[in-house]
């Protein structure tokens, strides 16, 4: 694993992001993933709607490398900056077009 074989590199691993939670961080400053997505990284106990701990171990993960896992009809974050001070989400049509 690259623990053992790049350890330098391994070390400064924070967390472990798909391309869609990374624009997520961006837009919310939240670690969060979509389950649906995350069930193809095997790290994901599809039928605990958890991390598979026993999958984290084989790659010398932890719980804390990975974002917090939500059902993709679930609220994934505020978008910074929000007009209402960032405390709930803003429906598009407050938002305005995409852009």
């Amino acid at each position: 694993m690259a623990a053992r074989h790049e350890p330098d590199i391994f070390r400064q691993i924070a967390k472990v992001l798909l391309p869609k939670d990374y624009l997520r961080l961006r837009l919310t400053s939240d670690y969060v993933s979509d389950m649906s997505d995350s069930s193809g990284t095997l790290w994901l106990d599809v039928a605990r709607r958890d991390w598979a701990d026993v999958m984290l171990e084989a790659t010398d993960l932890t719980r804390e490398h990975m974002p917090r896992p939500v059902e993709g009809s679930d609220p994934g974050g505020v978008l910074r900056g929000s007009p209402n001070g960032g405390t709930t989400p803003v429906p598009r049509r407050e938002r305005g077009p995409p852009g």
